[in-house]
């Protein structure tokens, strides 16, 4: 868990590939999430949240995790490569809230299924190309609310 308007770098977390828990990022001067890019395995949530300057996550190289949470993100344009690695398809959790200059659900496209999916606050979404594999279960509901 990482929580602080201090930490101006994640380069001494590069080269881990596997975390027992979940990955959090909140409330830092970041730009990128770049050195996480060798993580393959979460086992818990990608949580990035609160990191007002974030503009690239970066990490797509993930194999596996239970679902993201990601929130607060007003720079982030793109999701990146998110998905694309990820070798089970079907997640948990797929939270996307308050990113008001996302433009597209572009890296998600391997993304098959949620127990829940919601896409709040992101006004500048235009369409829903990206999720086109989602399929089957969604049990507890899709959200997209602008």
């Amino acid at each position: 868990f990482i929580d602080s308007v201090n930490v101006s770098s994640l380069a001494g977390l590069t080269g881990i590939t596997r975390v027992n828990g979940s990955v959090s990022v909140a409330n830092t001067p970041l730009t990128t999430l770049n050195p996480l890019n060798s993580l393959k395995t979460i086992n818990g949530y990608l949580a990035i949240s609160y990191n007002y300057q974030l503009t690239s996550i970066g990490i797509n190289n993930l194999d596996s995790t239970y679902g993201f949470l990601i929130n607060d993100l007003p720079m982030l344009t793109n999701l990146g490569p998110l998905t694309y690695n990820l070798k089970q398809k079907n997640i948990s959790t797929f939270w996307l809230i308050s990113m008001p200059s996302l433009t597209s659900l572009s890296g998600l496209d391997s993304l098959h299924s949620a127990l829940n999916f919601y896409v709040w606050v992101c006004s500048s979404i235009t369409s829903l190309n990206g999720i086109n594999q989602l399929r089957g279960d969604i049990p507890y509901g899709i959200s997209l609310w602008a």
